[in-house]
């Protein structure tokens, strides 16, 4: 008979306790995407809360203040406020933060 059917088989290796380095949550690579802005955005942002709650008085100060002043999430909020179309809401949008409606 063979020996070495019978011979435990060695046990596995544990993984290693040092995950793979991983992204950090919302950091993406290269300056083009679209949910980065430039230094400072969100306080000018927050400065003109005002003016985008008379700009648009469906929506609240909390909701304004959810968008952090990112285009995509103020096109979808003055979206669903106002039953705009996607591209009429985003062009909205990025005229008010002065982007020209570019994402």
């Amino acid at each position: 008979m063979d020996d070495t059917l019978d011979t435990p088989h060695a046990p596995a290796q544990p993984a290693s306790p040092v995950a793979e380095p991983r992204a950090r949550p919302g950091s993406f690579p290269g300056p083009q995407h679209p949910w980065r802005r430039p230094a400072g955005a969100l306080a000018r942002w927050k400065k003109r809360l005002g003016e985008a709650k008379a700009t648009w008085p469906l929506t609240t100060i909390d909701e304004l203040i959810a968008t952090d002043g990112h285009v995509q999430k103020l096109a979808g909020l003055i979206q669903e406020r106002y039953g705009l179309s996607h591209e009429a809401a985003e062009l909205q949008a990025g005229r008010f933060l002065g982007r020209g409606g570019a994402t």
